[in-house]
C-alpha cells in the first residue's frame, strides 16, 4: 500500500469488527512510491512506529502510510535499537546444515544512513539491540552469540551447545525493568525443537534455563513477564509462570494445526507437511489485549475477553513474521509474497 491517497483509495480493503476493534486488511503488500517492501526491521523494545525496507529504501510508519528514512539497507534480516538509538544491524547465516551461502553481519550506527561490515561476524542473524547496555545478540549455524559493544565483537553464550539451530527467538519485557530475558527455541538435526529462557540482567553472566518445553519442528515465540506464549504444530502453549507449567489453546485453529502432539504420537501418515504449522506469534496491546498467530495459512487472533481463535479474513500464505506498534493499533506481517500493513482501530 502506497503513501498516496490515491493508492489507498484504489487498495481493496477487506474489514470486519472484532469485539471493540475494526481490523483493515489491504489485498496487496505494502508498496511505497513503486517500491514494494520485502523486509520489516525488527526492534527491540515496544515502539510507536515501525520500519520496513524495500529496494529503494528505508522507511518508518505514519498514521497516513509511510516516509522514507533512508537507503536501502544491506541484505538479511534487520533490527535496530528502538527510538532512543542510532543502531541497526543487518545479516543472515545461511540454511543450516544444508549449505549455502551466508551474508555478513553489517552494522550502522547512524540509523541506517550508511553501513559497514562487522570483521569476524560472516554468517551471522541479528536478533535483538538492547543499547543502553550495549548488548546485541545474533545466531549463527555454530549457535547463539553476543556482543558487548554494540556488535563489534562477538562470543558465544554459554550454556548453549554448539550446533543447535536458532529457529525462534522472543525478547521479553519485563515490567520491573529487570532483565533483559530472551526466548530461544533450538532445533536439532531430528526435528525436535527446545524452549529455553535466557536471562542477561548480568550481561557478561547470563543464566540459562533448562528445556521449558519440547516440541516438533519450528514455531514462535512471545512473551511478557512470566507469560511466555509458544507457537507450535499442535497448537498454542502458554505458561503463566515462567515456563514452569502449560495450558494448550487450539479452539479455532483445527484447519492449521495437528490434534496430538506429533513428539509423542507422530506425524500422520497422510499429513501433507506444508499444510500445517504456526509459523509466528506477537502480543497484541493496547485497549483490548490479545495475541495475534501467524500460520501456514494467514493470521489468527485471540483476545482475553474472547479466547477462542478467530481468523483473520483477507489474510493467506505463510506468515512468517509479525510485528506490533506498542499502543496496538499497526501490525505489520510477513509472507512470501511480501509484507502486509494491518490498522487496527478502535470502535467509539
Amino acid at each position: 500500500m502506497g503513501t498516496s491517497i490515491i493508492a489507498s483509495i484504489l487498495s481493496l480493503i477487506f474489514a470486519f469488527a472484532q469485539g471493540a476493534h475494526t481490523i483493515q486488511v489491504p489485498a496487496d503488500p505494502i508498496e511505497v512510491d513503486g517500491d514494494t517492501v520485502s523486509r520489516v526491521v525488527t526492534p527491540a523494545t515496544e515502539v510507536d512506529t515501525l520500519r520496513v525496507a524495500g529496494e529503494d529504501g528505508l522507511y518508518q510508519s505514519t498514521e497516513s502510510g509511510w516516509t522514507k528514512l533512508g537507503p536501502p539497507p544491506p541484505p538479511g534480516k534487520l533490527i535496530d535499537g528502538g527510538a532512543d538509538s542510532d543502531l541497526m544491524m543487518a545479516g543472515d547465516h545461511e540454511p543450516c546444515g544444508r549449505g549455502g551461502s551466508s551474508v555478513s553481519l553489517q552494522r550502522s550506527s547512524d540509523d541506517g544512513q550508511t553501513w559497514s561490515a562487522v570483521d569476524g561476524a560472516a554468517g551471522y542473524r541479528p536478533l535483538a539491540i538492547w543499547p543502553e547496555s550495549d548488548l546485541v545478540l545474533a545466531s549463527s549455524c555454530l549457535g547463539l552469540h553476543t556482543s558487548l559493544d554494540g556488535g563489534l565483537t562477538w562470543s558465544p553464550v554459554e550454556g548453549i551447545e554448539p550446533g543447535w539451530e536458532v529457529t525462534s527467538f522472543a525478547t521479553v519485557p519485563q515490567a520491573d525493568g529487570g532483565g533483559p530475558v530472551v526466548l530461544v527455541g533450538l532445533t536439532g538435526e531430528g526435528g525436535t525443537s527446545y524452549l529455553r529462557s535466557i536471562d542477561f540482567t548480568d550481561s557478561s553472566a547470563p543464566v540459562v534455563s533448562s528445556d521449558l518445553r519440547t516440541y516438533y519442528a519450528i514455531g514462535g515465540l512471545t512473551g511478557k513477564d512470566d507469560t511466555y506464549v509458544l507457537a507450535a504444530l499442535d497448537g498454542i502453549w502458554i505458561s503463566e509462570d515462567a515456563g514452569a507449567s502449560w495450558e494448550r489453546s487450539r479452539s479455532g485453529l483445527e484447519d492449521v494445526t495437528l490434534d496430538r502432539d506429533p513428539l509423542e504420537y507422530g506425524l500422520p501418515q497422510d499429513m501433507n507437511p506444508n499444510a500445517y504449522g504456526l509459523l509466528s506469534v506477537a502480543r497484541l496491546s493496547g485497549e483490548r489485549p490479545g495475541i495475534v498467530v501467524g500460520s501456514v495459512d494467514g493470521l489468527y487472533t485471540s483476545y482475553q475477553d474472547s479466547p477462542d481463535w478467530t481468523r483473520i479474513e483477507g489474510t493467506s500464505g505463510r506468515v512468517t513474521g509479525i510485528v506490533v506498534s506498542s499502543d496496538g493499533t499497526l501490525l505489520l506481517f510477513a509472507t512470501d509474497d511480501g509484507v502486509y500493513r494491518i490498522d487496527i482501530v478502535t470502535s467509539t
